[in-house]
């Protein structure tokens, strides 16, 4: 009994016990979270078109691309979800998603990451503050968005210091890189400190986080992705537009959020111009490593939105004069990310007290709750069709039938516009295979070859 107590006792024990207690509490809300926002019983957008019935077809084939990219552990997410349980592999998904998304931002509360914060207070308000911006309609409990935030653990990795052992930081790059189609916002980060370090190996994880680009001009060149690249007829608009979302993800949005939804266009002006005012006089007086590390944040940020507004120009169209909540996939992870970057400059201030640094942190922390608790479900398209179940009972049901079974369309989340964004429609005439095939629109999407049981 003794022997028990000094066991718990152990400061390693208690530790573990929080970290532990802090991620089933932190997967918790944002299952609460996505459940609020949508039905976490049915797949969402390529959760169910992509992932699922890419784990009926062949549940081990991670390398298979989804769209414009190679996500292999959205891949992992959904053969694991559809070997355990089929008619609950949406749900499980959203389980496997969120437990995730909590154990990346539990990974910055890390004491090698004091650069970020110094106490590790700082560190779980910084936790907060991902989780705030992760819990979103698109994000929270979708296996697919999940990608998104495993290049903000890239940046994480980067920042750690001192860096995991080589033997296990590149493969465990290389697997992340091949998980998300934006790791290389990570790569300005990785190329400072291998070159200051003068190590190799950083050189080479740098590197890795670049796959994604050859990756996504490979798949659209063989036609497997013709939507993937934007045009490049308009490159000074497209210019235009990149420099305005790098103003407003990286001086406006940790500060301003959803408070900027109510006032008039001049005032909304002079907080933009007094916020780059006040970043560019952090970044003067911090130490020459925290400039460099701001200006690798900032590098990586225009990377990302030079590849989206290229790749996906709809995606980050807009003005920061033009306000709007951002709370989507292909945007939301910036907020974090530059909130990071002024968290690095506030504390690194000589000059500033700390109770000063301890109000302008807590002033972005409030501003990110505040904005993810007003608006963080108002953007909802996703008007549920009830139609999983009886998808999955259907296609079982076909599986075993003889060809000619009748399996009706399933229509894919979210809705839009009284539309759904998509169909899956699944032929029996086959002895060998139910052929399942994502369609949207006039084009076909990636076609399934589900083997039937007595095949």
């Amino acid at each position: 009994m003794v022997s028990a107590v000094r066991f718990m006792s152990s400061a390693r024990i208690q530790k573990t016990l929080v970290h532990g207690l802090s991620w089933i509490s932190l997967t918790s809300v944002l299952l609460y979270r996505a459940q609020l926002t949508r039905d976490i019983t049915e797949p969402y957008a390529e959760d169910g078109s992509s992932l699922i019935l890419g784990a009926f077809s062949s549940p081990w084939n991670l390398l298979a691309p989804v769209v414009d990219a190679i996500f292999i552990l959205p891949r992992l997410f959904g053969a694991l979800a559809t070997l355990a349980s089929p008619s609950h592999a949406p749900f499980l998904m959203a389980i496997f998603s969120t437990a995730t998304l909590a154990l990346i931002a539990l990974y910055f509360t890390r004491q090698s990451l004091w650069s970020i914060a110094p106490s590790l207070i700082h560190r779980y308000l910084v936790c907060l503050i991902i989780i705030a911006n992760i819990g979103t309609i698109e994000v929270a409990g979708s296996g697919m968005c999940t990608s998104y935030v495993l290049s903000l653990f890239l940046v994480g990795l980067a920042l750690e210091v001192p860096r995991l052992k080589a033997t296990f930081l590149v493969p465990l790059v290389l697997i992340l890189s091949f998980s998300t189609n934006s790791s290389f916002i990570a790569a300005p980060l990785f190329f400072l400190r291998g070159i200051s370090s003068r190590d190799p190996w950083l050189i080479a994880c740098a590197i890795l986080t670049l796959v994604p680009i050859p990756v996504t001009l490979a798949l659209a060149a063989f036609s497997l992705s013709p939507h993937s690249l934007g045009s490049f007829a308009h490159l000074g608009v497209s210019l235009v537009a990149i420099a305005d979302r790098l103003i407003f993800y990286s001086f406006v949005a940790p500060f301003g959020g959803g408070l900027m939804i109510n006032i008039n266009d001049w005032a909304r002006l002079l907080l933009i111009l007094a916020s780059i005012l006040v970043y560019l006089y952090l970044w003067y007086r911090s130490s020459c490593k925290s400039r460099l590390i701001s200006a690798s944040l900032v590098a990586g940020a225009a990377l990302y939105l030079t590849a989206h507004q290229f790749g996906r120009p709809y995606n980050i169209a807009g003005s920061i004069l033009d306000f709007r909540l951002t709370a989507d996939r292909f945007t939301f992870l910036l907020v974090p990310y530059f909130c990071i970057a002024w968290s690095v400059l506030i504390f690194d201030q000589e000059r500033l007290s700390v109770r000063a640094k301890n109000v302008a942190f807590s002033l972005m922390v409030v501003v990110q709750l505040t904005t993810t608790a007003l608006y963080g479900s108002s953007s909802s398209s996703t008007d549920q069709i009830k139609s999983w179940q009886l998808f999955v009972s259907q296609l079982e049901e076909g599986r075993r039938s003889p060809a000619g079974a009748i399996i009706d369309d399933m229509p894919v989340n979210p809705i839009q516009a009284g539309v759904p964004w998509g169909l899956v429609h699944c032929d029996t005439s086959n002895d060998r295979y139910v052929t399942c095939s994502d369609q949207r629109g006039n084009r076909d999407g990636v076609v399934y070859e589900i083997p039937k049981v007595n095949a």
